[in-house]
């Protein structure tokens, strides 16, 4: 059974996930996607793989492995008063978490608050990381790709279906990020007590034949046009 690398932006679910069993229909409205094979690295298909596009959460990736490479995993990270009207959550302001578990949510639940709230902890504002996410794509070989925030809610966080594969396939390589990645669910703490439970919003991926132990990352907004 071949494993692939798949990513669709526009007028589908942006999303990637190099797990898909099976073959792959072709007979859906989709504007830009590319499909992979991850064994041999093969591309199988792609229509239109280097059109710009908004990419929605999928701005999470680069959230992460950005985060990673200023925070250690105990760093801890203190959930601010004020994060914007797009990063309403479960999380409390004032609360603190280690900076390992607020990446369940971020890449678990694709949650707002908790992008930015790691965000602002690790570079002061949200301003100043989005800048040292520009720069790590940048670093990277990225030059179609840019953010101008940290949750992909602005439709000027752009990138294409080739480069968000390529992106994929380097921030799952980290070993905390494709771990949480591989999970369905899971249960946080602050340092206080208090738990929150994560939703999944890779549903999608298990009902499109998505099966265990395989993994990726989805994103919406409008402006993706899901």
């Amino acid at each position: 059974m071949h494993k692939y690398s798949l990513v669709i932006l526009l007028f589908f679910l942006p999303c990637i996930y190099p797990g898909f069993a099976g073959e792959l229909p072709l007979n859906f409205d989709v504007r830009s996607f590319i499909l992979q094979d991850s064994k041999t690295g093969k591309i199988l298909f792609k229509r239109n793989e280097d059109l710009v596009f908004p990419v929605a959460s999928l701005t999470k990736l680069v959230t992460a492995i950005t985060a990673r490479e200023i925070l250690t995993e105990k760093s801890i990270v203190i959930i601010p008063a004020k994060m914007g009207n797009n990063a309403k959550g479960k999380l409390v302001p004032g609360e603190k978490y280690y900076f390992r578990d607020l990446l369940v949510p971020l890449l678990n639940s694709s949650a707002n608050d908790a992008s930015v709230a790691i965000a602002i902890n690790a570079k002061g504002t949200e301003r100043e990381f989005v800048g040292a996410m520009n720069r790590w794509v940048s670093r990277n070989g990225f030059t179609r790709t840019r953010f101008m925030d940290s949750t992909g809610h602005s439709v000027k966080s752009v990138s294409t279906a080739r480069e968000i594969l390529e992106i994929f396939r380097l921030v799952s390589r980290d070993p905390i990020i494709g771990k949480i990645l591989s999970e369905k669910s899971g249960k946080i703490s602050d340092l206080s007590g208090r738990t929150i439970e994560n939703s999944y919003t890779g549903a999608f991926l298990e009902s499109r034949g998505v099966g265990e132990g395989q993994f990726g990352k989805t994103g919406s907004t409008n402006a993706a046009k899901h």
